[in-house]
């Protein structure tokens, strides 16, 4: 038995199952108890993540804490190991949601307004404190057109509007990383929402924006553009450019995607995508 399956022991009385599916910064275990629910337990494995965030259990251990009272459901906090001193690495237990994630080939209306409705509730949760704050996650001195990019002033332009600045908008919680992938169904209703461990404080419109940028890559701008009337109409799209340009370089299919069955991207789609979708932010 490793150490996290000591810990785990310990701490549920129950054992590790198996490795769940879709997670692309950690590793995420079904925990099987006698009688009871199962349980999730995450190991925050990805050690260059680590080195720069070495509290990532801490912060989604206190995200689970303040979101337990909102109206989304959510995991509930089980155990945590901030440090990996028992676990051999930083880890989390939760409770696990029933359901799965759900990506269709063609986005209905339905689903888009089922999968704003939670983004909705978190921007009204009356929580304006917490210890992490929002980090656009964007090294400024590394922006320069991509090497994949036959369009440089496209990018001249998006960067000279984003380094402008964003509007200032008054502080809310967020999810921070808020998208399809994070979003659990089950029987035809949103279940869930996980990965809290990005959670912040911050401008409101930059969870828009985040899940914006998926759904874009995803589907294309129309997509992102009904999602965007459901949640806020005066939606400034310069929002857009944030997360547009902080994984500029790395521009690809999301593993994820193709693991919960949108199989029909291709590369030339996404960026052909991702270029519209900033060229309509500045």
């Amino acid at each position: 038995m490793n150490r996290l399956e000591a810990w785990v022991a310990r701490e549920t009385g129950g054992s590790l199952s198996r490795q769940l599916e879709g997670s692309t910064s950690s590793a995420l275990y079904e925990i099987l108890l006698d009688g009871t629910p199962a349980l999730v337990a995450r190991a925050f494995t990805n050690h260059g993540w680590l080195a720069e965030e070495p509290d990532l259990a801490l912060h989604e251990a206190a995200a689970l804490r303040v979101v337990e009272p909102i109206d989304v459901p959510t995991p509930r906090l089980v155990a945590v190991d901030a440090t990996g001193e028992q676990a051999g690495t930083p880890a989390i237990v939760m409770t696990r949601l029933p359901g799965s994630v759900h990506l269709p080939n063609v986005p209905s209306d339905e689903w888009i307004s089922l999968l704003a409705e939670p983004l909705m509730d978190i921007r009204e949760a009356p929580i304006t404190r917490f210890s992490w704050s929002y980090d656009p996650w964007i090294d400024e001195s590394s922006l320069r057109r991509p090497d994949w990019s036959a369009h440089p002033e496209l990018w001249k332009r998006a960067f000279s509007t984003y380094l402008s600045g964003m509007p200032d908008e008054p502080p809310r919680f967020l999810h921070r990383d808020y998208h399809p992938v994070n979003v659990l169904w089950d029987n035809g209703t949103v279940s869930g929402v996980v990965d809290w461990v990005n959670a912040c404080v911050g401008p409101p419109s930059s969870d828009i924006a985040h899940c914006r940028l998926n759904l874009a890559l995803m589907y294309g701008l129309d997509t992102a553009n009904r999602f965007t009337r459901m949640i806020d109409p005066d939606y400034d799209p310069i929002w857009d450019l944030a997360p547009a340009l902080s994984g500029l370089h790395e521009a690809d299919i999301y593993p994820p995607w193709t693991t919960f069955g949108l199989t029909r991207l291709t590369l030339d789609t996404v960026r052909a995508r991702l270029e519209r979708f900033v060229s309509r932010a500045c």
